[in-house]
């Protein structure tokens, strides 16, 4: 019995095995060649740069802002840091900032200052919004309006041609400043460009 299964095995292996060889045998005649093996071309995949930025378009009043669809978070230590997101409504564009000191958002004066250093030396400073603990600052930094005369054109144009270096953000009880890691400032840069091409 077992000489049976044994000698039956045998027989359904060494038939499998021959009508393989002669299914690859007769492919490879067909193409003229033998390939042992089939190498797949690598698939491109086409990304648009700018899908890192988000429009919204205000249903009752028409008005469209656009704005990064995710912040960058700089923490020099883990406990104070800053969230920073580019905000473009119709021709002007600024910084969001949220400033957070000890696990909760800062106060923030009145005018609080923003300073912007970029990696070839120059400064960008201003900072505009209500006195607030949510810590939020706002610093506009340029406008495609009269762009001859008006001097934030100069600081959007300096912004586009220099990566940003390092932030500080005062606060009511002192400031925050943090420095950009290159991945960072890559990112602030690519999605400027995306909303001011």
């Amino acid at each position: 019995m077992k000489i049976t299964y044994t000698i039956l095995f045998i027989l359904i292996t060494a038939t499998c095995v021959v009508g393989q060889r002669k299914t690859v045998s007769s492919k490879a005649k067909k193409q003229g060649v033998v390939i042992t093996a089939t190498k797949k071309k690598p698939v491109q995949i086409k990304v648009d740069p700018c899908s890192i930025i988000k429009t919204h378009t205000d249903r009752m009043t028409d008005r469209t802002q656009q704005f990064s669809k995710m912040p960058t978070f700089l923490s020099p230590d883990g406990r104070q840091g800053l969230e920073v997101t580019w905000n473009k409504e119709g021709n002007r564009i600024g910084l969001a900032v949220i400033a957070s000191e000890g696990g909760r958002n800062s106060c923030m004066h009145k005018w609080a200052n923003v300073i912007i250093l970029l990696a070839d030396g120059s400064k960008i400073s201003g900072g505009i919004g209500p006195y607030n603990c949510d810590g939020q600052a706002y610093i506009s930094v340029g406008s495609n309006i009269d762009m001859e005369n008006n001097p934030e054109t100069r600081n959007l144009e300096k912004m586009k041609s220099s990566k940003i270096a390092a932030m500080r953000v005062y606060t009511v009880t002192g400031y925050i400043e943090v420095d950009f890691k290159p991945w960072q400032s890559e990112k602030m840069l690519n999605e400027l460009n995306c909303l001011f091409p």
